[in-house]
């Protein structure tokens, strides 16, 4: 990730973009040098001089007007030929792939963060309100949606290789920029709108570290507190002072010193992350966002280590209205007038629509809820007038 050019690609559509911004700057660097040139050549040729007389009339030479026509001509290749189909590639892919096998995540932003919403097993994601933020709820999922008990929030996004990835971009206050360069992915988030993009992530991160991983001597190390050490470091008598992972702390790279070690092999963290590419506020410089790329396995795993505890079976795949009997859940409350028994009370809560009290006093925060004694009136019953 270093070097005069781009960093690394690692996206299956990387290498259009690199080619087009390939052919656009040499053609940039031709027309500069050509045109520098031109200018230098009218400075010297057309200066003033004792006993030449200035020339008023315009100069018609054809050699300028073919250069001119040419440049015309590769321009216009390059927006049909070149730009527009890559355009097409990263834009309008999503189209056609397949969201049941792709992975889909919302990415939210707002003042200074990323929020990243998976939908879950079921692959549906649920619904959510404003009137639901909060701290613990940044999104403002709503569990009460059958859709969203299996949704997973997350401040990282992990992503599997080799796989279709459609990211569907909104921001929650002002404009934002999902930019990640090692992707070739740049996207405007807009307030009220929900823009999809696509890509398909080639290699790991670990792979990218590696791939990227330079020797510097301890001292340069000691700066470079987001780099981590590439592989086991032992001194003279085989303990290991530095293991593979670790960040160049203070400690670690004195003890390097004192061991005699000179050099070690480093490489970056975060080898992928997310940079804000608008200027969005004054926290727009600490607005990064971390992407993890892992094998199919290990993210696997990671979603179902991150599922909301209680979710237990996916959401059902229609509509809690028209869910077959047989299947509901044991808890769900009886059909309105239908007994209950003492074993199993139904209570019925005020988003239920019911009219009917509940069968149980209200909860002290902290407090189990007492049973209204029978015959007793609710505590949400009307006193009988006098």
């Amino acid at each position: 990730m270093r070097g005069w050019w781009f960093p690394e690609n690692v996206s299956e559509h990387g290498a259009q973009v690199d080619i087009l911004n390939f052919f656009i700057h040499n053609f940039m660097m031709v027309l500069f040098v050509g045109w520098g040139f031109f200018f230098v050549y009218c400075l010297v040729r057309f200066r003033r001089r004792e006993g030449v007389p200035a020339q008023h009339e315009l100069i018609h030479a054809k050699p300028a007007k073919y250069i001119e026509i040419a440049v015309i001509v590769v321009e216009i290749a390059l927006l049909l030929v070149f730009s527009m189909p890559v355009w097409s590639t990263i834009k309008r892919n999503y189209e056609v792939v397949d969201k049941k096998q792709a992975v889909q995540v919302r990415v939210v932003g707002e003042q200074f963060a990323w929020n990243f919403h998976y939908p879950g097993p079921d692959g549906v994601f649920g619904k959510t309100s404003v009137l639901k933020m909060d701290a613990g709820n940044p999104l403002g999922i709503d569990r009460s949606d059958p859709y969203a008990v299996d949704d997973i929030y997350s401040r990282e996004l992990r992503l599997p290789v080799n796989k279709d990835v459609v990211v569907y971009l909104t921001s929650k206050d002002v404009i934002h920029s999902f930019g990640v360069h090692v992707l070739r992915v740049k996207q405007d988030l807009i307030p009220g709108m929900e823009i999809p993009i696509w890509f398909k992530v080639n290699k790991t991160s670990e792979e990218l570290r590696e791939s990227g991983a330079v020797s510097y001597s301890v001292d340069e190390a000691s700066r470079m507190p987001s780099y981590v050490a590439m592989q086991d470091v032992a001194g003279k008598d085989g303990t290991v002072i530095v293991k593979k992972g670790d960040s160049m702390t203070e400690e670690n790279t004195a003890a390097l010193k004192a061991a005699g070690v000179t050099e070690i092999r480093l490489g970056d963290r975060d080898p992928i992350e997310i940079a804000c590419s608008q200027l969005c506020g004054l926290g727009h410089y600490r607005m990064k966002g971390i992407i993890t790329v892992e094998s199919a396995e290990a993210y696997t795993a990671w979603l179902a280590s991150r599922a909301p505890q209680g979710s237990g079976a996916p959401a059902p795949t229609t509509p809690a209205s028209t869910t077959p009997a047989s299947t509901a859940p044991a808890t769900e409350a009886p059909a309105t007038g239908a007994p209950t028994t003492p074993e199993s009370p139904a209570p019925t809560t005020p988003e239920s629509g019911s009219n009917a009290a509940p069968s149980t006093a209200p909860a002290t925060e902290g407090q189990p809820a007492t049973a209204a004694p029978t015959g007793a009136p609710s505590a949400s019953t009307t006193p009988t007038q006098p």
